[in-house]
């Protein structure tokens, strides 16, 4: 039988992982810990395009975050992971109605390598003034 230790964890409020060579598959193991949340830090995990997809698909959306009690994120560190345009947009989709969110620390990306969809951090911004 194998045993998942983080499921015996399930209240964790903060979880601090930064400065760790995690990489992408990162998030996966965050699933359990996901309706808990209001800080999460994965600064500095190398994360990439790949852990940043991933991270989106474990945030949920607000819409089913009144169905369940995902969605209280309010401090988000993403920062130094090399993550790209495409996972950025990915992570702003789960984040744009976001009510709680207030702060987000995306620094140190690689965001310009499709300066056209920076417009759409314009239009998050516009639409989110929360964070």
């Amino acid at each position: 039988m194998k045993l998942n230790p983080v499921r015996e964890f399930i209240d964790i409020q903060i979880l601090d992982l930064s400065n760790n060579e995690l990489g992408a598959e990162t998030p996966i193991f965050l699933d359990p810990l996901m309706e808990s949340l209001i800080h999460l830090n994965l600064s500095n995990t190398k994360l990439g395009n790949k852990g940043a997809c991933e991270l989106s698909k474990q945030m949920k959306d607000e819409a089913n975050a009144k169905r369940c009690t995902r969605g209280k994120l309010r401090y988000l560190d993403i920062s130094n992971n090399n993550i790209g345009s495409a996972g950025f947009l990915k992570i702003l989709g789960r984040l744009k109605k976001s009510q709680t969110l207030i702060n987000l620390n995306v620094s140190n990306n690689d965001f310009v390598d499709n300066p056209k969809q920076f417009g759409q951090l314009e239009n998050f911004l516009r639409q989110n003034q929360r964070i």
